[in-house]
């Protein structure tokens, strides 16, 4: 068991190596850099776990090394590549199977003025479970987010992301059958140009 958890951890520092090379490729400048705000940890229910990236890989490292390789793999967007290069330290959401949250789960971002924020949110939905999640992001800083999110059979999740100012977010996310996923986009401010 040891030995499947140091190899878990181990791949790790490769991969983000090999995902700044995949976002180099895809376009971005070499100076990019970012830092990471992180979410207070928000109240959850019983069973309902909420883990730095780095505490998750040691319980859950074979699941989130397998959604890594297949995201350096299959990622097309230089946004997510970047996020997945350079992201600080991230959260790990799991909702336990068959699993009803009440409450949506509330994750707020501030953006400091000036910097580059790069939060990568990992969610799994256990078969049966249900959950709603809001993201709030603002502040006048730059923000490229990116949630994964994996749905066993007959999970249900909704996530609403509400972005003020200079935001990019990707979701990535994988249902496995009679699962549903409605994601809801929306700002309150901001410009296009």
């Amino acid at each position: 068991m040891l030995e499947e958890l140091f190899a878990c951890r181990s791949d790790l520092p490769k991969l983000r190596a090999q995902a700044w090379e995949r976002a180099q490729a895809l376009g971005l400048p070499k100076g990019v850099r970012g830092t990471y705000a992180a979410a207070a940890a928000p109240a959850l229910p019983a069973g309902v776990e909420a883990l730095p990236l780095a505490q998750a890989a040691l319980t859950f490292g074979a699941f989130l090394n397998s959604r890594w390789s297949r995201a350096l793999k299959e990622e097309t967007s230089p946004h997510a590549a970047l996020n997945g290069a350079v992201h600080g330290e991230g959260l790990f959401l799991s909702i336990p199977p068959g699993t009803k949250v009440e409450t949506p789960i509330h994750l707020k971002h501030h953006l400091a003025d000036g910097t580059l924020t790069l939060p990568r949110v990992h969610i799994f939905v256990g078969a049966g479970a249900e959950v709603e999640l809001i993201e709030e992001i603002s502040g006048a800083g730059q923000c490229n987010g990116l949630f994964d999110i994996a749905l066993e059979e007959g999970a249900r999740a909704t996530l609403f992301l509400r972005h003020d100012g200079a935001i990019h977010s990707s979701v990535r996310a994988t249902l496995k059958r009679d699962a549903r996923l409605k994601t809801v986009a929306y700002s309150e401010s901001g410009a296009v140009s």
